[in-house]
């Protein structure tokens, strides 16, 4: 919806995949949001959300919650990169949802969108690895073994996620300006209207390349 994908496919321009650095990343330590980690997700239409490059694309929200398990309440900063629908009951009616970009943690039977068991097919042990999470047990420490990627990123994006150990929390947030370790992401307009045909650095990895300092 915010076009932050590439091709994976030489010659095949219809079936973009979206960036790995979209997963969760350590922030810089003393970053002005007091943020573990910065990353993406699907917003709502309430946050600005839609079909195709919505108002909401590339904004990014200082979002705080709390884990029921661990007893820690944590800060991310989150760019909108892509779009829940209102088919999901989470993002209907007026209601302001994230929908993390967590590899690994997507319940494939439920998914309205899952694609990568055709366009990441070395990946779909990882991409399946905790789709069960807090869903066939309650115990936090079952069913997710991010280990299963073998992409460094991806799987560095699970365990991130995963050490959260949020539950479909409820979460507090605030817009905030993208640090530039989340703004210099490339989507759509960063990749000159199109979908690049080579993958750029800072889709593979958001620590691909020297950044700035945030501020």
């Amino acid at each position: 919806a915010c076009g932050c994908s590439s091709l994976p496919f030489p010659g095949v321009n219809n079936q973009p995949s979206h960036c790995y650095s979209n997963g969760m990343f350590a922030a810089p330590v003393g970053n002005p949001h007091g943020a573990t980690f910065y990353g993406a997700a699907a917003v709502s239409e309430a946050l600005g959300g839609g079909q195709w490059l919505a108002s909401g694309c590339g904004k990014c929200w200082k979002v705080t919650g709390h884990s029921q398990f661990t007893g820690q309440t944590t800060t991310v900063v989150l760019k909108a990169t892509n779009f829940c629908p209102p088919e999901n009951s989470s993002c209907c009616c007026g209601k302001a949802h994230f929908d993390i970009a967590a590899p690994g943690f997507d319940l494939l039977s439920y998914s309205l969108k899952f694609t990568c068991s055709t366009r990441e097919s070395v990946e779909i042990a990882g991409f399946e690895a905790c789709g069960g999470w807090m869903i066939k047990t309650q115990n936090p420490d079952e069913n997710c073994n991010c280990a299963l990627f073998n992409d460094p990123v991806l799987r560095a994006g699970c365990e991130n996620f995963l050490s959260l150990k949020w539950n479909n929390v409820d979460v507090t947030y605030e817009e905030v300006s993208c640090p530039t370790e989340l703004s210099q992401l490339p989507c759509w307009e960063e990749n000159g209207n199109g979908y690049p045909v080579v993958v750029p650095d800072l889709c593979a990895d958001s620590n691909a390349g020297q950044v700035a300092p945030s501020s």
